[in-house]
């Protein structure tokens, strides 16, 4: 596990190095430079999609915020969730101004059902005068694939942000793009300004070191699962995947906070991705527990009403298929990081650990054991998966996972 010193030591210590602090910051090409750079290595199929749909969110009068709202929604599928979402967004308290655009797709079949989706956004704008709501028009496919869905969205609302001069002014902070989706139920009208104040407390504490920082990290925001009566089965695959994400203080990709700097560092979202698509440019936070056959864009159960739901062996399936690789590693990590945060302190304090090696592996053993009987508590509990949760009784055990990971920390440290 590799562990970033805090750059605001880094900026105390006393330095002597051949260039001053500030040459490396000097010869880093700009914000600006950076977008541009992206933007001509698009290919002629990014590049025209991202005019095209610039042009159709533009408002002439009013120029887009510097923190922007990015919802796709799936219009053959969505139309009751319009109105209590854009509720939502207007109903929040903030003290700069924000942008709220959404990219309506179907497949070609549903052209009949996605009219009532753009009567739904056109009723919430009429509704909310005062809230800067832009959309596309609705827009049709042979197949969706969310990642080429979002890119297109993220690079139209870049383009668009360039052309109004949004990257001119690096003293300013980067524009910010909420990745949401449609089906928000409900948020705290501090929402966007906790998120807004989060990067400017940020970008200030390290300017005040002396740091120049002109890319900011993406965040997760604490964005859970709704429950779907109709579909109890999806609604405890999600609590699990919601309850898999928090204890390793992530959440989904539909709550990421992502400084168009580093979109544009990743070079986007990936186009061919049909699940984790923002999986390298929020790299290393995990936000996803879905394989690409977990659920599809025209399943039954993502229609309140329907009646219809996976079933209790898919479920499991889902369960299973990432329990090894993904569930249970971000459950643990947790003990992982807390034993090293402890030696990482203890090494900085200039001194040794007061534990013994056989107490610091008997305290790790002890975290895992009780993270462990969580998990079997939520599976058999919340879930309804007892086979899945038999399965975590028997396959790990925290002895053994201590006594494995604890020498490797110590080198590591």
């Amino acid at each position: 596990m590799f562990m970033e010193k805090d750059p605001q030591l880094v900026s105390l210590m006393e330095y002597d190095g051949l260039v001053s602090r500030s040459f490396f910051n000097d010869i880093r090409p700009s914000r600006k430079a950076r977008v541009e750079s992206y933007m001509s290595g698009m290919n002629i199929y990014d590049q025209e999609n991202a005019s095209q749909m610039a042009a159709e969110i533009k408002k002439p009068e009013l120029p887009l915020a510097r923190t922007i709202v990015l919802i796709p929604v799936a219009a053959h599928q969505e139309a009751h969730n319009i109105s209590n979402a854009v509720d939502q967004y207007a109903k929040q308290v903030v003290d700069e101004p924000f942008s709220v655009i959404l990219f309506p797709n179907a497949p070609f079949e549903e052209q009949g059902a996605s009219e009532k989706t753009m009567h739904e956004i056109s009723q919430a704008s009429l509704r909310h005068p005062e809230l800067d709501l832009r959309w596309h028009d609705v827009e049709f496919h042979e197949e969706a694939v969310i990642g080429d869905i979002r890119r297109r969205l993220w690079n139209a609302a870049l383009l668009l942000s360039y052309t109004e001069g949004a990257f001119e002014n690096e003293a300013e902070l980067d524009v910010l793009g909420l990745n949401h989706d449609i089906d928000v139920v409900s948020m705290s009208p501090r929402y966007l300004q906790r998120v807004r104040d989060h990067y400017t407390a940020r970008q200030r504490r390290l300017s005040h070191h002396g740091i120049t920082v002109t890319d900011l990290p993406v965040r997760s925001t604490e964005m859970s699962q709704a429950y779907d009566t109709h579909c109890p089965n999806s609604s405890q695959a999600t609590f699990w995947s919601d309850f898999s994400l928090r204890q390793r203080k992530v959440s989904y990709e539909a709550s990421l906070v992502i400084p168009f700097s580093r979109y544009v560092q990743a070079e986007g979202f990936s186009a061919d991705a049909r699940t984790y698509e923002t999986g390298r440019v929020a790299a290393g936070l995990g936000t996803s527990l879905w394989s690409e056959d977990s659920f599809g864009d025209r399943d039954e159960c993502r229609n309140p009403g329907s009646g219809r739901d996976i079933t209790q062996a898919r479920k499991e399936d889902v369960i299973f298929e990432t329990l090894e690789d993904q569930a249970m590693p971000l459950i643990f990590d947790r003990a992982y990081s807390s034993a090293v945060e402890k030696e990482f302190a203890a090494e900085h304090a200039l001194r040794s650990s007061t534990m013994t090696t056989d107490e610091r592996r008997a305290a790790l053993a002890k975290d895992l054991q009780a993270r462990k009987n969580l998990a079997v508590h939520v599976l058999r509990r919340f879930v309804d998966a007892p086979t899945i949760a038999s399965i975590v009784e028997d396959t790990y055990d925290p002895g053994a996972m201590a006594e494995q990971y604890l020498p490797r920390a110590n080198v590591i440290l």
